[in-house]
């Protein structure tokens, strides 16, 4: 009798091993239906709010960027303005101005002069020069208002940035690309970008 109820337990008989294994076989597959289905939809919602996150990240990324290109043009047009009127300042003072028009030595030292305070006033100028229609040197102010004795001039017809400023048209300034300076034809050390 112990026998047949742990057998009757089990599944009583012995067509209910071949039963228990087809239902086994029905049910086991719905069973196992619902997990991957779970998986499934749980992979999909996260695949598509990783989507829309990722969306929102480049796209915010995009505004960012944007926005600070804008700043850095803004930035950049201010000092570019800034640049030009010193320039400006520089090349319309009536000691220039006389010298171009008299070719007056005394004119020209009034030029100098006035380059060498703007020079002493704007330690942010490394040099300024002043260079005739051939690219020499007529004079020359280094930093902290330092003025270039006659005999250490230099001629900066070969220099890309001058070749380039030649064929301007008058009141256009030309910025030229980064570079290393060069004095008496080699580069100055310690380097020094212009």
């Amino acid at each position: 009798g112990v026998q047949v109820r742990q057998f009757g337990l089990v599944g009583g008989g012995r067509h209910s091993m071949r039963d228990s294994s087809e239902r086994t076989k029905r049910v086991l597959p719905k069973d196992t239906l619902l997990p991957f289905t779970l998986i499934g939809t749980a992979l999909a919602f996260c695949a598509a709010l990783y989507l829309r996150e990722a969306d929102q990240v480049i796209r915010t990324a995009g505004y960012s960027e944007s926005a600070r290109v804008e700043l850095f043009a803004r930035l950049f047009e201010q000092q570019l303005r800034s640049l030009a009127d010193d320039v400006r300042a520089l090349a319309t003072g009536d000691g220039l101005l006389a010298y171009l028009e008299t070719g007056g030595r005394a004119d020209l030292e009034r030029g100098i002069e006035r380059a060498a305070f703007f020079s002493r006033q704007h330690p942010e100028y490394d040099q300024i020069r002043f260079l005739d229609e051939l690219g020499g040197e007529v004079f020359r102010v280094n930093q902290g208002g330092q003025i270039v004795p006659h005999d250490r001039l230099q001629d900066k017809a070969d220099r890309p940035y001058f070749q380039t400023a030649a064929a301007m048209t008058a009141g256009q300034i030309f910025l030229s690309a980064f570079d290393l300076n060069l004095e008496g034809g080699r580069v100055e050390q310690p380097h020094k970008p212009v």
